[in-house]
């Protein structure tokens, strides 16, 4: 069906699968192994190397079609398929263990170098982000303090200050140079933050 193949430069151990107006062939060039797409283009063919949903387009349509290599194309998928839930999942995992503090419904994640927590008139408690993998500070609301620019720590605690009358008792501050020195401050009030190695409420996802 593709007479070129037999001067492609390809092995003797090739895969074929048939889609839908193209074929996919697994193939060994020079000692390392490619995947290739092949769509018809006249007498001729053109074949380059395939992209993941090509991929999967040729193997989906090879195992509904029932074609020869069916039950290989269904492995493959699944596999494919349980991997990419596997990391998925690996990644919300790490992403909501480096998080310093976390919304209600576990959907908004945010991260930050420090934590201030403040309880009254009495100074701030620095808590640093390893401190939170199990217990999170809980959001105010379903989305992520707004970051404003400071010069300093020092300038972000006495703004902070200066807005708790107003209600802000949740704030991210991003203080100094703008580039690898800058650093995220989540400044909020203690009713948020787990008590030091606590869980109550924040173990979220079974963590």
């Amino acid at each position: 069906m593709y007479p070129f193949l037999a001067l492609s430069g390809l092995s003797q151990r090739n895969n074929l699968f048939y889609g839908v107006g193209e074929a996919l062939i697994e193939g060994v060039v020079n000692g390392e192994r490619h995947i290739y797409i092949l769509v018809p283009q006249g007498e001729d063919c053109i074949i380059r190397k395939a992209g993941a949903s090509q991929v999967a387009s040729v193997l989906l349509a090879e195992w509904c079609q029932g074609r020869t290599e069916a039950e290989r194309a269904r492995t493959f998928l699944v596999a494919a398929v349980e991997k990419a839930v596997e990391n998925t999942r690996n990644q919300a995992e790490k992403a909501f263990d480096e998080a310093v503090a976390v919304s209600s419904d576990g959907t908004v994640l945010v991260n930050a170098d420090e934590a201030l927590v403040f309880s009254g008139k009495n100074p701030p408690v620095s808590v640093s982000r390893g401190s939170f993998r199990t217990g999170k500070i809980l959001l105010a609301g379903n989305s992520p303090p707004v970051r404003i620019q400071c010069e300093s720590r020092a300038k972000a605690i006495q703004d902070f200050l200066a807005s708790l009358p107003a209600g802000h008792t949740q704030e991210i501050f991003l203080t100094g140079e703008a580039g690898s020195a800058q650093k995220t401050l989540l400044l909020t009030v203690d009713r948020y933050s787990p008590s030091p190695g606590s869980r109550r409420g924040f173990g979220l996802f079974g963590r």
